[in-house]
C-alpha cells in the first residue's frame, strides 16, 4: 500500500498497477467528527481509494474502502507468516586504476564514496531523494556549505549525499549536460 496526500499522486502514479492506495485529503469544511462525507476529490489514476485519512486535528480518522477478508487479502496476499528476509545489500566494489569505492542504491544508481563539502552559490533544494520529483526537505540559500559522503551522475545531473541524523539528504549540485556547477567543491 502507498500513503500519500492527494495532491501528490502524481509523485507515485507509477505505482497505481502495484499498490493499493492510502489518500490524505482534508476536507476544511468537513466536521471534525466520525460522520465520514464521502471523498469528492481526484485520485486518478486509481479507481479507487482503500483508505481516505479524512481528518487530522486531534487524530487521524480513515475510512477504510474494503471488507476484512478484503484487509487481511491486503496484508497477507500469500497467506504466510513468514517475515521476508532483507534485501542484500549491494556489493562494494573497489575500481583499483582509480580507488575509488562504489555502490549501487536501490533505485540502481551508482555512487562513489566521497567525503568533502560543496558551497552553494545559488540556492538550491536538498531533497529526501536523488531525483528532482523527490519531495524538500529545505531550500538551502546561496553560501550554505554541505558536508557530504558521496556522489553520483544519473537524472541529468550530479548529485551529492548527505548524512543527517535520520538517513540522508540529496543535492544536485551540476548539470550533468552543461557541466555547470551550482556551486564550488572543497
Amino acid at each position: 500500500m502507498i500513503y500519500v496526500s492527494q495532491s501528490e499522486i502524481r509523485q507515485v502514479a507509477n505505482c497505481v498497477n502495484d499498490c493499493p492506495l492510502w489518500v490524505a485529503y482534508y476536507k476544511y469544511s468537513q466536521p471534525l467528527k466520525w460522520n465520514y462525507q464521502g471523498a469528492g476529490f481526484s485520485i486518478a489514476p486509481w479507481d479507487v481509494f482503500t483508505v481516505h485519512q479524512f481528518t487530522g486535528s486531534d487524530m487521524d480518522r480513515n475510512m477504510v474502502n474494503t471488507t476484512k477478508e478484503g484487509w487481511l487479502k491486503m496484508a497477507n496476499p500469500n497467506n504466510n507468516v513468514s517475515i521476508p528476509e532483507p534485501s542484500p545489500v549491494q556489493p562494494v566494489e573497489e575500481h583499483k586504476e582509480l580507488k575509488e569505492i562504489s555502490f549501487v542504491d536501490d533505485l540502481g544508481d551508482t555512487w562513489f564514496k566521497e567525503d568533502g563539502k560543496f558551497t552553494l552559490d545559488v540556492a538550491v533544494n536538498l531533497r529526501y531523494g536523488a531525483r528532482i520529483t523527490s519531495d524538500i526537505i529545505a531550500t538551502l540559500p546561496a553560501g550554505s556549505t554541505i558536508k557530504y559522503d558521496a556522489f553520483s551522475r544519473h537524472a541529468g545531473y550530479v548529485w551529492i549525499r548527505q548524512p543527517r541524523e535520520n538517513g540522508y539528504g540529496y543535492m544536485a549540485v551540476r548539470d550533468a549536460q552543461t557541466n555547470q556547477p551550482f556551486g564550488k567543491f572543497e
